[in-house]
């Protein structure tokens, strides 16, 4: 997660012309743990020998406080149960999610079209962002796209999803349906 986060952001930085600050000098270590999201998707991630190897990073990110609150697209007032948490990794499967850190690394405002492809490396996009919103792309379609862009004003919009949404509405333009 680290190596796309840090690919993502010099891309930016050179696409943008800007120098956003990011997360760098990070010490990592590896641990053993149980199947994941693909052994998941074919029901085999409890049978005793499915194990991943899961390369951790040791940094100063998760101590970073932030306010997370649910999101809601479409209603005026956006912002629901909003919390102060540590910077932990952020799910936006089943809910939306708008991060604010005020000690981040760029004042800047992130859109980010994610699905677990982004759960790991959450923590290190919500260090690097003063306010994200993260949204799965299944609660996106083109016209909710286009209205959170123009709404929420966005400083840069990331699309980080497995190749399997490929097909969702959100990239698909309309003479292709």
């Amino acid at each position: 997660s680290y190596l796309v986060y840090d690919k993502t952001i010099d891309e930016l930085n050179k696409i943008y012309h800007t120098k956003l600050q990011k997360i760098d000098g990070l010490t990592f270590s590896d641990r053993i743990t149980g199947g994941l999201d693909l052994s998941r998707f074919l029901k085999i991630d409890k049978e005793k020998d499915i194990h991943d190897k899961d390369i951790m990073w040791e940094t100063f990110i998760d101590e970073h406080i932030i306010t997370r609150c649910e999101f809601l697209i479409d209603k005026e007032s956006k912002l629901l149960e909003c919390q102060q948490i540590k910077n932990i990794a952020t799910d936006v499967n089943t809910k939306s999610y708008y991060t604010f850190n005020k000690t981040a690394l760029n004042k800047k405002k992130l859109l980010w079209i994610r699905d677990s492809f982004g759960v790991n490396n959450s923590p290190l996009y919500q260090a690097t962002f003063e306010e994200i919103i993260q949204i799965h792309p299944a609660f996106v379609n083109k016209n909710i796209f286009h209205s959170l862009v123009e709404k929420e004003k966005p400083d840069y919009v990331i699309f980080q999803v497995a190749e399997r949404s490929i097909y969702n509405s959100i990239y698909v333009t309309d003479w292709d349906q």
